[in-house]
């Protein structure tokens, strides 16, 4: 589908390890590109009040640590 709204090269990915592996490929990738991720939601079963507060990252500190990790520098 996104192949036939313009995008010049497509990845779909349900597993991390494949997604490491591919990353190169995918940043070197002809555009645009689209990458589809299967993500496992983490649910608790646990009312509001009751759940356990673990530290959260911004969306921008989640990017940041990901380029990082990945070797991607952004001017």
């Amino acid at each position: 589908m996104a192949n036939e709204a313009g995008y010049a090269s497509t990845f779909s990915f349900d597993n991390l390890e494949d997604f490491a592996d591919s990353i190169e490929q995918v940043m070197q990738a002809e555009g645009p590109v689209f990458v589809a991720m299967k993500m496992i939601p983490k649910v608790e079963n646990e009312p509001i009040g009751r759940r356990v507060r673990s530290p959260q990252r911004s969306r921008g500190e989640t990017i940041k640590v990901m380029q990082e990790e990945l070797g991607i520098k952004m001017a």
